[in-house]
């Protein structure tokens, strides 16, 4: 198996991960996330105003959504249910989209 595969696998059977752990701070977009691969929840730590956050897997397909808590700045999403692989978690505001890649790795 080589990198790319490692990153972006190609079916259930080999959603593995061996990168580090590590809190991958994006606060330009407005939020950071951690850890980043994780394995049974997330924190995400919000410097903008967003309304949701949404995992999809990468053919697009809604996983879960969640309202946000402004109020917070900081929530814990609860993730034990997703399996290993790699998602696009979306964060929305009234004004736009942001997505980043999120691993799960249990």
């Amino acid at each position: 198996m080589n990198d790319c595969e490692k990153l972006f696998p190609a079916s259930n059977s080999n959603r593995e991960s061996n990168i580090e752990k590590s809190k991958i701070s994006i606060f330009e977009n407005g939020f950071s996330i951690s850890p980043n691969p994780a394995s049974s929840s997330i924190t995400i730590t919000y410097k903008k105003i967003f309304n949701f956050m949404c995992i999809e897997e990468l053919n697009g397909k809604l996983v879960t959504s969640y309202p946000i808590n402004n109020e917070t700045k900081s929530e814990v999403f609860d993730i034990s249910d997703l399996a290993n692989g790699l998602y696009i978690l979306k964060l929305s505001n009234q004004e736009n989209v942001t997505r980043v890649k999120l691993i799960i790795s249990q």
